[in-house]
């Protein structure tokens, strides 16, 4: 009952993060006829900084359950890479969306490059950080508050 508790669990999490990245999508796309495809990369490089700012304010002797604090900090931090990108693409709004297309997409590569030069290809995680606030148990399944 736990496995299938477990990937129920994960599952939805896991849904959750891409309805967040699918209505920024539609947000984009729907109301500002952008065509975009730099988001994921951006919302990629946002949560390797998150991780390497929490591990040196950690090291640094922030207490822990203060965490989420600095994964807010790098977010914000990365969130201004948004404005030179917005000066970048204003250049071509008036143009078809095959520009559109080509210039984000170039974004993808280039900001996939800044990812692996600075953190490698490796997935990096926090621990079990996440299970500071708290853990509660359902079905047998321990899941961080």
């Amino acid at each position: 009952m736990s496995f299938i508790t477990n990937i129920l669990l994960a599952g939805l999490f896991h849904a959750a993060v891409l309805f967040l990245v699918a209505a920024g999508l539609q947000l984009i796309f729907g109301v500002q006829r952008i065509i975009n495809l730099a988001c994921g990369v951006v919302y990629a490089l946002g949560a390797y900084f998150g991780i390497t700012l929490t591990a040196w304010a950690l090291a640094q002797g922030m207490p822990n359950y203060l965490f989420p604090l600095s994964l807010l900090a790098g977010g914000l931090i990365i969130g201004l890479i948004g404005i030179p990108m917005e000066r970048i693409l204003r250049l071509i709004y008036r143009r078809p969306e095959s520009f559109q297309l080509v210039l984000t997409f170039a974004l993808v590569l280039m900001l996939q490059d800044v990812i692996r030069f600075f953190w490698g290809a490796d997935p990096k995680q926090l621990g079990s950080l996440a299970m500071i606030c708290g853990s509660i148990n359902i079905f047998g399944v321990t899941m961080p508050v």
